[in-house]
């Protein structure tokens, strides 16, 4: 393929995003900040750069691909004017580059064990996209995947790459810590946050919509508009802080301790906290919690 200009192609804000080579290129942004779109321009114009590549698409649910992903990799396709370069599967779904019959491949995480065995029948398969990654609850559902992008290719030009998107809701969530906290941040990681600002093909309108939000719910703001980490939410408490307590010692000074429960049935969760009370100093320690879904089968 020949060159294109980013610039034209995808506008300002992800030069650095669209050359990287790094095993891990994460972008966490705000709502409206292109970062799905280029990511789907991307993974099109690089494979059909490379032949040897093959990629792997991965949500949470797999009944969120159709109308998310895969929609959004045909709207590159189309925009790149490479269609009839292209079979699409709408059933599967399923991409693949007519050329060479490289595939895009997609996946829900609903069971993770069976994205382990996917092969393909030319070159590797070495891409993995993660989008709105956010719903992933844990890491090791995550890794699971990530360990399935494996092996080597004889090509100089060779690399491997999993490439993650979001919205970040909670600073609390395990990809804070694993993409962005500099002192637990995994190794050969690109690492970015990007805005609706960036977007030069919103019109007046949704930027009214975003800027909207700094007077009517600041707190949300700062995530949808700023892609800052934080609850959006259901927040009853904002005065507190996230730091580890030495529990014989609270237990020592507080004036009594206090457990709490919501028991969930079927589809809601399970909510059991334990606190401690400092009344003198008017402070609540947690000491334990449990926020989990399926907790009334277990109890049977």
């Amino acid at each position: 393929m020949s060159a294109i200009s980013v610039k034209k192609l995808i506008g300002k804000g992800y030069n650095r995003f669209w050359n990287n080579r790094n095993f891990y290129r994460v972008c966490k942004g705000s709502r409206g900040s292109k970062k799905s779109k280029t990511t789907a321009l991307n993974l099109i114009y690089r494979m059909m750069q490379h032949p040897w590549a093959n990629t792997l698409v991965v949500r949470r649910y797999s009944n969120t691909l159709r109308q998310s992903c895969y929609t959004d990799l045909k709207w590159a396709i189309n925009q790149l004017d490479v269609k009839s370069l292209w079979k699409t599967n709408d059933s599967l779904p399923e991409l693949t580059y007519k050329p060479t019959g490289q595939r895009i491949i997609f996946r829900g995480l609903d069971d993770p064990l069976k994205l382990t065995s996917i092969t393909v029948d030319v070159g590797s398969l070495c891409w993995a996209w993660f989008e709105e990654a956010y719903e992933i609850e844990s890491d090791d559902k995550f890794r699971t995947v990530v360990e399935s992008i494996r092996g080597s290719y004889d090509d100089p030009e060779f690399f491997k790459q999993i490439t993650v998107t979001f919205n970040p809701w909670s600073e609390r969530h395990w990809l804070k810590k694993v993409f962005f906290d500099e002192a637990t941040q995994e190794p050969d990681t690109f690492a970015m946050t990007t805005t609706f600002r960036v977007n030069e093909w919103l019109d007046d309108g949704d930027k009214k919509r975003y800027e909207s939000l700094y007077r009517t719910n600041p707190r949300r703001a700062s995530i949808v508009c700023d892609g800052d980490w934080g609850v959006a939410d259901g927040l009853v408490y904002d005065n507190f802080r996230v730091a580890e307590i030495d529990r014989v010692d609270v237990l020592k000074r507080c004036d009594l301790v206090a457990n709490g429960l919501d028991f969930g049935y079927t589809h809601d969760p399970t909510a059991f906290i334990s606190i401690a009370v400092d009344k003198e100093n008017m402070r609540l320690y947690i000491l334990d919690e449990v926020y989990e879904r399926g907790m009334s089968n277990k109890a049977k």
